[in-house]
């Protein structure tokens, strides 16, 4: 199965707005897809985000007859990438025995809150989220600037050691948020010891995903994004 996270910068409710990911992995992988909301900031910020992320996955524990926990993947987009990461590195070690979690899947992630606006320079931004606004979620996601570094926040400072076997880290060129994607695949690349399946899609922004029309670029953009996806599910799942 994979249970996935939208994107939210921790703040916006979006509970819905992957639907046509969910359908397609559901449909194509033939899996079951759970897709999960999470507590959102000012009012809840960390751990209170990643501590519902844990409280699904240790649901699906408890549902034997509706679900193979020995193949469960995570998948996530912006925040929720974020959430996912940390729930396959950081998490994972605490989840209850017999849940495998063999592959996560992360589009335009989150995974430093330590990154300042000089790490997020890029030459020709999309329709970039604006550093002000970027400031505004890590606030709201990790108020405490000394606990930015904890990998449970900044998934991209985990032991590399930790990730599952298959890591998907999708980034966007002209998103603001590519530089530390890009950073932690060839982090985990260098390691050797998983397989690490990374791809910046070129002349995209950040949630280029979202809405497309049909036959656009953006549109060509996600059906690229997505079947690599779900290509990669199957092979994880040998399928």
């Amino acid at each position: 199965m994979l249970v996935n996270w939208h994107g939210s910068g921790f703040v916006v409710p979006g509970l819905g707005m992957d639907h046509a990911y969910c359908a397609r992995v559901a449909r194509e992988a033939g899996i079951a897809v759970l897709d999960a909301d999470y507590r959102k900031g000012p009012e809840t910020c960390y751990p209170g985000p990643l501590e519902d992320a844990e409280d699904v996955l240790r649901w699906i524990v408890r549902q034997p007859g509706e679900f193979d926990v020995s193949r469960v993947a995570v998948s996530g987009f912006s925040a929720g990438g974020t959430l996912a990461l940390a729930s396959a590195t950081s998490l994972r070690q605490f989840l209850p025995s017999g849940m495998n979690i063999p592959i996560v899947v992360a589009v335009y992630p989150l995974t430093d809150f330590t990154f300042g606006p000089a790490e997020r320079r890029i030459d020709k931004p999309i329709d970039p989220v604006p550093h002000s606004m970027l400031s505004v979620f890590s606030e709201c996601y990790a108020p405490d600037p000394a606990i930015r570094t904890d990998p449970r926040v900044s998934p991209g400072r985990a032991d590399p050691a930790s990730f599952p076997d298959t890591v998907v880290i999708i980034a966007a060129s002209g998103d603001t948020l590519s530089p530390e994607a890009e950073i932690l695949a060839a982090q985990l690349k260098n390691d050797g010891k998983r397989r690490v399946v990374s791809l910046t899609l070129e002349d995209a922004g950040h949630g280029f995903d979202k809405g497309p029309v049909r036959g656009s670029k953006k549109w060509e953009q996600r059906e690229k994004a997505y079947s690599l996806i779900v290509r990669t599910i199957r092979e994880s799942f040998h399928l």
